[in-house]
Formats: C-alpha cells, sequence, structure tokens
C-alpha cells in the first residue's frame, strides 16, 4: 500500500476561519473533568470498529493514539503548526537520536523507568518491545511506512526470521538501520505503528490486540486492567458506545514532557454519519467534540449562528486536490501552456461544485503541496502572482503567448495540438469537467473526456487527469514525492511523467524524448531532517509550482472542529490534524 492514500474528489465549498478565542487564564491549572467525544460511525463500519480505532497498526490516522493511549520514540506537541506543532521532539527517548554520516544508521536511548499501563504496571518499556511493534506491523498490517527498515521485507515474506535491521543492545538502546537515507525517518517513528508493544501481549491475541491495547500513554481503555492476555477465551474491548479512557497510574507528567492530559476521563460514544445527531449533541453539551471531524454539510449552519460560531476552529489538513498535466504529451509539454492555465484555471468555481464530504471545508491551493507537508513556510507563497482563485483570463492568455503552440500570438493554442484527451476520474462531476473545459477554451485548447481503466498506466498517453487527490499520513512533504518520481507501468501515482527517462518515453511511445525531472532536489531534501527538511522541501515546492508547473493545484484541506460551551482550553494537533485531547481543560464549574 502507497504511503499516502490516493483521494477521490470530495470538496465543498470554501471556509471563512473562525476567531480562536483566548482560554481563561486559570486554564492552565485546571485539572480534572470528564470530555464527551464522538466518534462518527457509517453503515459500512464493522462491529469492532473500537478494536480497529484503538490497534496502532491498522487506524490511520488514529485520534486516540498520540494523545491519550501509547508514546512513540519521538512525538509532537499538540500544537498549531505554527506553534512548532510538526516539530519532531523526544518522548519515550531520552533525546533526538544519533544519525550516522551516511544517514542509515539510526540509535536512540530510551527514558529509564517507564512503565506500560495495567495489568503490565510492573512491565518496563524497554528496546525489544519497538522490534515487536516492527514484527507485528509485518504480520497483520499492510501500511509500507516501515520497510525502510532493513530486512522489513525478508520478515513480511518470512525469508528470515528476525528483522535484520532493528537490534537491542541492551534495554534501553534500540538500533535501526534503514535500507536508504531518509531524513523523514524521524516522522515515521512517531506513527502509532512504531509505538512500543510487550511481547506477552501478542501470544494468543496479535490479530486482536486493538482489543487487548496495553497503554504506554497518559490514559489507558477502561476494563483493559482487568484483560487476560494469556486466555484465548478472553473478550476484547469491542463495544464504541462503552468505551472509556481512564488516567493510567503508570504515567506521570514528570517523565512525559509532550502531554499535560488535563482531564480524567474521556468517555466514548458513536454518532451517525447522517443527520444532524452530531451537531445537536454538541450545541446541546452532551457532547464535547467529534473525533476526527465535525460533519461539513453542517459548517455553513455554524457559521451563520452567532452562538455556535465562536465555538468553531479550523486547522490545516495534509490533502491536495489536483490536475496533473502529462509533460510528455503536446501541448503540456512546453512550460508556458501548463503556466498558463494554471493562471486560467477558475478555483473558486470549481470549489463550489464539489460534493461536501464529512469533516472538512476547503480552500484553493495556489502551490504544489500543502502547508502542513512543508511547515507553513509557503502560506503567502502564490506562483507567478496571480490570485490564489486563479480565473485570470487575461494574465493567462499573455503567458499562452509565449508558448511554441500559439502560432500567432494571440493567447490562443493553434493546431491539432491543442486537441487533448483527459480522463474524468470520477466522482469528478459534469459541472466540474464543464469549468475546466471552459476555462482551457480560454486558452484555445479543446479536452475530450474519457473513462480510461489504466488511468495509472504510462502508456495511456492521457494528457490531464480530473480531478485527483492525495493526502500525507504524516507532516512532511516526502509523503508526496510519489506523484513527482519512478513513473512506472500500472499502479503510477506520477501522472505527470517527470523523470521519465529517454528510454521510458520511447517504450511507451511519446513523440518527446526528455522531461523536466526533479530527483537531484528531491534526493538533497530526503536525507534532511527538522527545519532543513521543511525549508529543503518548500524550496522543492517553488521549483514544482513556478518552474515546472506540473500540475494544477485546486484546493487544500481545512478541518473544521465545533466544541461544546464546556471546554475552554482547545488546540488541535497540527502533526496529525485531529484534536489534541491531551490539552483539552474544561471550565471550572464542570470540573470535580
Amino acid at each position: 500500500m502507497p504511503r499516502a492514500w490516493l483521494l477521490v474528489i470530495v470538496l465543498t465549498a470554501g471556509c471563512t476561519t473562525a476567531t480562536e478565542p483566548t482560554p481563561s487564564a486559570e486554564a492552565a491549572g485546571i485539572v480534572g473533568g470528564i470530555l464527551h467525544a464522538g466518534v462518527v460511525v457509517s453503515e459500512d463500519d464493522p462491529p469492532e470498529l473500537a478494536q480497529w480505532l484503538l490497534d496502532p497498526q491498522f487506524s490511520m490516522p488514529h485520534p486516540f493514539a498520540r494523545c491519550c493511549l501509547v508514546r512513540t520514540l519521538l512525538s509532537y506537541e499538540g500544537r498549531a503548526i505554527e506553534e512548532g506543532g510538526a516539530e519532531l521532539r523526544p518522548d519515550i527517548a531520552e533525546a533526538m537520536p544519533e544519525v550516522s554520516a551516511d544517514g542509515l544508521t539510526w540509535t536512540f536511548r530510551l527514558r529509564a523507568g517507564l512503565r506500560y499501563a495495567p495489568p503490565l504496571e510492573d512491565r518496563e518499556i524497554v528496546a525489544r518491545d519497538f522490534i515487536t511493534a516492527l514484527e507485528r506491523t509485518a504480520r497483520v498490517s499492510d501500511l509500507g511506512h516501515s520497510d525502510v527498515v532493513e530486512g522489513m521485507r525478508e520478515y513480511r515474506d518470512r525469508t528470515a526470521g528476525t528483522i535484520s535491521g532493528a537490534q537491542a543492545p541492551d534495554d534501553r538502546t534500540l538500533v535501526i538501520r534503514l535500507t536508504e537515507p531518509r531524513g523523514d525517518f524521524g516522522h515515521l517513528v512517531a506513527l502509532p505503528l512504531f509505538a512500543p508493544i510487550p511481547a506477552e501481549a501478542l501470544e494468543v491475541h496479535d490479530e486482536q490486540y486493538g482489543g487487548f491495547l496495553v497503554a504506554s500513554g497518559p490514559y489507558m481503555v477502561e476494563g483493559a486492567e482487568s484483560l487476560d492476555h494469556s486466555d484465548p477465551e478472553a473478550t476484547p474491548i469491542g463495544d464504541l458506545d462503552e468505551l472509556a479512557l481512564v488516567r493510567n497510574p503508570s504515567w506521570s507528567r514528570e517523565t512525559d514532557p509532550l502531554r499535560p492530559a488535563y482531564v480524567d476521563r474521556i468517555e466514548i460514544r458513536s454518532v451517525p454519519e447522517r443527520g444532524e445527531a452530531a451537531l445537536d449533541a454538541i450545541a446541546q453539551g452532551e457532547l464535547d467534540v467529534l473525533m476526527p471531524h465535525m460533519l461539513s454539510r453542517t459548517r455553513a449552519e455554524i457559521v451563520a449562528d452567532p452562538e455556535l460560531r465562536p465555538r468553531l476552529r479550523d486547522a490545516p489538513l495534509s490533502t491536495l486536490f489536483y490536475v496533473p498535466l502529462n509533460l510528455a504529451l503536446p501541448p503540456f509539454d512546453d512550460v508556458a501552456v501548463r503556466r498558463a492555465f494554471n493562471a486560467v484555471v477558475d478555483r473558486n468555481a470549481l470549489l463550489a461544485t464539489f460534493d461536501p464530504v464529512r469533516g472538512s471545508a476547503f480552500v484553493p491551493a495556489a502551490h504544489a503541496f500543502p502547508d502542513v507537508a512543508v511547515g507553513g513556510l509557503l502560506r503567502d507563497y502564490v506562483p507567478g502572482g496571480h490570485p490564489a482563485g486563479g480565473g485570470d483570463a487575461e494574465a493567462a492568455r499573455e503567458i499562452m503567448a509565449e508558448s511554441a503552440y500559439d502560432a500567432d500570438g494571440d493567447g490562443r493554442c493553434d493546431g491539432e495540438a491543442c486537441m487533448v484527451v483527459g480522463n474524468r476520474f470520477r466522482p469528478t462531476t459534469d459541472t466540474a469537467l464543464g469549468i475546466i473545459e471552459a476555462n482551457l477554451a480560454e486558452l484555445g485548447i479543446q479536452v475530450e473526456w474519457v473513462d480510461e481503466p489504466s488511468m495509472f498506466d504510462p502508456a495511456g498517453r492521457i494528457g490531464l487527469m480530473a480531478v485527483l487527490g492525495w493526502t500525507a499520513q504524516y507532516p512532511s512533504a516526502n509523503d508526496f514525492v510519489g506523484l513527482i518520481t519512478d513513473p512506472q507501468p500500472g499502479d503510477n501515482f506520477n501522472q505527470s511523467l517527470i523523470g521519465a527517462t529517454p528510454e521510458q518515453l520511447e517504450e511507451w511511445g511519446y513523440p518527446v524524448t526528455e522531461v523536466p525531472s526533479l530527483d537531484d532536489k528531491i534526493g538533497t531534501c530526503r536525507v534532511r531532517s527538522g527545519s532543513a527538511a521543511f525549508e529543503c522541501w518548500a524550496e522543492l515546492d517553488q521549483l514544482l509550482s513556478g518552474q515546472v508547473a506540473a500540475w494544477v493545484p485546486i484546493a487544500s484541506s481545512v478541518g473544521s472542529w465545533l466544541i461544546s460551551d464546556r471546554v475552554d482550553r482547545f488546540e488541535i494537533a497540527g502533526s496529525e490534524a485531529v484534536p489534541a485531547l491531551e490539552r483539552v481543560s474544561l471550565f471550572p464549574e464542570v470540573a470535580p
């Protein structure tokens, strides 16, 4: 499975960011109370949804992992991106790792004395437990994030009995060897699937571990202290509406600098995907927050309601919707045509046509990667200086006049090359396709839409696709580079064919012999970490957006949450765009 998921077009109209009120001066000192969290469920969700939500190897994103149930070697503070919410910090590791000069060996030193929650409260968290987690990932999960660890694939294929690249020379030292330098490996070890697992908890209940989860964070699942991990007949935690998180007595604030864990208890209940039950429950104070997001179709009502609007919170998500252009086919082999298309597309009109989806609102996207993926460094960057909403036909025709495909300099494409084939990629609406057609017509380009089942095959010779979406699972643009590297037959996500070799282009029957490549810059960025990585990815974004213009960014996502009037302090974790439940505090009158 790829590191990021390809999304269907699921957008609604643009949003207005609500004003964030300042928490009361007493908020930082308020500890206690019961937080009521709702989880949206659909008719298609399995009966054992609670087990799936709790399983660190399956649920991505995991709404209760980083905040509450598990700690990882490195992690994040549950704060907004602009407040450092995407910056890695030591968690179970006592400091940032030592990385070898070649970038292949990462050595972590663990904090001493950390223990698991009951019933394993006497069990210390040791380095071997992270290897156990990697082994379980290989056995039960198709998430590919850990494949960069040397020997991971061989262990998964059962051609090796151990993961050669994961070693624990002593209880407090973990050494991980990679197959290639990856500066973002720190972000990978912050994923829940890298959280430690005591081997004794898997002896009987390997596949059902979500229902037998042994917590390492500030909270544990209520009732987990009575689970018998050695009993094959033991009943796992399984009812979502009876799920509650309570304090883990093995945890302490003194040994966890990232999680203040204000509330004493988090009670969880399911909310139907359809209808207004979630909004009503929050407005009436029966629920305090919805996980992972509120229902987007109710957002307009909230913005219009003077009583509810002050309780609306927004945060950027790591999702991009875009139209990829095939750089190996005329007329998109000319950068002037691609830049003109970027200027003429009316993003605001497109957003108004997209179908609403649970949990998100949307804003026009000006550049290649979401702000989260580049650490928020390009919030004000708009390639070419055009309005972020696009739709500037006059400016677009001026750019088009620079193209060799505009023979008479009138800002319109001339000749057979101006007839292109586009893949409509359902469920893009007919109205949205009509807007794209009209925008291209301003440049003299006509498009014929087809339903092409082999849309990910480079030999398909499709000029453009409308409209694709991609979301990263951790805050780094490295989780987007599959869109601009290594075009391959079959499941190819690089529809623009950036970096294709002359031999590949000839094999696939293209008329051009070369296309732009960003491999060198990508290689530089992939080995960098921390702020240097964000700076490098931001530079790559500007190359991709301003000089290559390989696709037309349409929209980025904004997650929206409504909170009850019981909530005082509330923050959204920028690293994963979910409420930072460990930082929620309640007003004094509702705290014990």
